[in-house]
């Protein structure tokens, strides 16, 4: 159970059994990236639409979709 924007992919996959501390950091990195950024890491017009991109695509490093941020601040975000 949780919000699916904040989800881990393979909480989404249902390996439920494989979710660990490793998922809540995976959320953090997910909040961290929406605060800074000012949007989301993965994005869907629909539920959908939102598991596919995070289940088959990669986000937009952060250093690329916000001139400015240090390459080491979006290095964390994105680990």
């Amino acid at each position: 159970m949780g919000t699916p924007l904040y989800m881990a992919p393979e909480q989404l996959q249902g390996a439920a059994r494989d979710a660990d501390a490793r998922v809540d950091l995976y959320a953090v990195g997910a909040i961290l990236y929406q605060m800074i950024s000012g949007q989301l890491p993965h994005d869907g017009t629909s539920l959908a639409g939102l598991l596919v991109n995070k289940l088959e695509k990669s986000s937009v490093h952060l250093s690329l979709s916000v001139p400015g941020v240090p390459i080491a601040l979006s290095q964390i975000v994105a680990r």
